[in-house]
């Protein structure tokens, strides 16, 4: 009788499906919040580089303009555009 019952238990095929999800888990939630980091990366660094051209623009079109002060104000309006992914002392 014992040894039918341990069989059984071992050859039963309930909740395998569940068991595997269970371990899956973790590694799918690992992935989503790789592709929302990578994608705030992605957005942050087009930011930058959106800010960097335009203000490489104006100080090429304007004479006697200073340079940081550009950058700073070009800058500034990228960081009101996206201030999710800004901070007062830089990048998130």
């Amino acid at each position: 009788m014992k040894k039918t019952s341990l069989y059984q238990f071992f050859r039963a095929r309930e909740g395998v499906v569940m068991t595997e999800f269970l371990l899956c888990l973790p590694m799918l939630i690992l992935l989503l919040f790789l592709l929302f980091e990578s994608a705030r990366l992605f957005i942050t660094s087009i930011s930058l580089d959106l800010a960097i051209l335009k203000s490489i623009q104006r100080a090429k079109n304007t004479p006697n303009v200073n340079y940081q002060a550009t950058l700073a104000t070009e800058l500034a309006k990228q960081t009101n555009q996206l201030s999710p992914f800004f901070d007062a002392r830089g990048l998130i």
